[in-house]
């Protein structure tokens, strides 16, 4: 996204960055270049330091649909349901989120390649299956 000029990378103090947006105004990192923005998020990707990362934001999980593999979890339940779970387990303030269960579930390519006969793997917030091949 960052290289297709949609999204970039913004290191505002939360209070700042509120106060910019309720007043309208364009943060100073907005017409950063692509080069500069995919550099910060690179340092911002490699710190540790939670100076840089919300603890409190909710976290999102995503597969590109070209490295998606379809895995098929065996278990008593085999009906798709849905529970709402934390947004952020430390801090269940933020809100609750659906969590979509099924017997189908997508899978990076590379950790299913990783996978070993009924080895045991754990979803996180999920389940804990074996893995078959």
């Amino acid at each position: 996204m960052i290289k297709g000029g949609k999204a970039y990378c913004d290191d505002t103090e939360k209070e700042k960055m509120q106060h910019e947006r309720w007043h309208g105004i364009m943060s100073e990192r907005h017409n950063a270049t692509t080069d500069d923005n995919l550099s910060w998020f690179a340092e911002m990707e490699k710190s540790r330091n939670k100076k840089y990362i919300d603890p409190e934001a909710p976290r999102h999980t995503a597969i590109l649909e070209h490295n998606a593999v379809t895995a098929i979890v065996k278990g008593p339940r085999l009906a798709p349901y849905t529970e709402d779970k934390p947004k952020y387990g430390k801090n269940p303030r933020i809100g609750t989120k659906k969590i979509a269960y099924n017997t189908e579930i997508l899978i990076e390519q590379t950790d299913a390649q990783n996978f070993a006969q009924d080895e045991e793997i754990t979803l996180v917030n999920w389940a804990t299956p074996s893995s078959t091949r």
